[in-house]
């Protein structure tokens, strides 16, 4: 119970910093000297990191829960933690190196969709 609490609060106050900082004028990710604000973009690059991973360990735990487990036992939240901080720190790795233009989305769309279709047509 303390983990789902835990995990709650982590996202709704990581969502409502990252809502409060984006509707700041002057939070922005270029300054005024045309260069890169490096403590803007970690700031807003660390609270997605921390939505991504209570969102993604709050799904697994929740799944773990409903499917494996019965209404008053919970399944152990080292399983969810570990999913949750793995593929959060993929999805903000991907999101800098698409920044960097070293990895590109859009390909990486075309290519999913692809694997996608071709599961369908099998």
């Amino acid at each position: 119970m303390k983990f789902l609490l835990t995990q709650l609060s982590i996202l709704i106050i990581c969502v409502a910093l990252t809502l409060y900082l984006f509707s700041l004028d002057y939070f922005l990710p270029i300054d005024a000297r045309s260069e890169l604000n490096w403590y803007g973009i970690s700031t807003v690059l660390f609270l997605l990191f921390m939505i991504a991973q209570s969102l993604i360990s709050l799904t697994v735990f929740l799944t773990q829960k409903f499917l494996a487990y019965g209404w008053k036992e919970f399944p152990d939240y080292r399983n969810a933690l570990k999913w949750g901080l793995g593929l959060a720190l993929s999805i903000v790795i991907a999101l800098l190196l698409n920044a960097f233009h070293i990895l590109t989305l859009q390909l990486w769309m075309l290519g999913i969709r692809l694997v996608i279709v071709a599961i369908a047509i099998i």
